[in-house]
């Protein structure tokens, strides 16, 4: 007795959900990572207060997500005014969270504007990268 072919249906329908459990797989674990960035990332990435966007931009889905996040705003305070800000701000959030941070790095600069008018603050994040 001769033994049938199996059909290509079979091994298609097999293809497709191997390849559907890797896109979820992967998937799952992009969104996962990038909660993870935004939860870690997003306390430590404070505006100035009365600060405006100046840019803002991210290489990933969105803001102090997976990727880099990069944000320049204006104040129209001294610099020394609003590094002092930063250091004391930045230092008691690091206190109340017991941490520097897991999964991202964030930094700060702040600077006297072109015009001499202000300051220009550029905060930036990586994560997951």
């Amino acid at each position: 007795m001769e033994r049938q072919p199996r059909g290509c249906r079979r091994s298609l329908l097999s293809l497709v959900g191997i390849v559907g459990a890797i896109i979820l797989c992967v998937g799952g674990t992009t969104l996962g990572l990038d909660g993870a960035c935004v939860a870690d990332v997003a306390p430590r990435m404070v505006f100035y207060p009365g600060a405006k966007v100046v840019s803002e931009n991210y290489t990933f889905f969105r803001e102090f997500g997976m990727g880099e996040t990069g944000i320049v705003l204006h104040s129209d305070d001294d610099p020394e005014k609003v590094r002092s800000w930063y250091a004391v701000t930045i230092s008691d959030i690091l206190k109340q969270r017991g941490s520097a941070g897991t999964f991202g790095a964030v930094k700060w600069v702040v600077q006297a504007s072109d015009d001499g008018k202000g300051s220009d603050i550029a905060l930036y994040s990586k994560c997951a990268t």
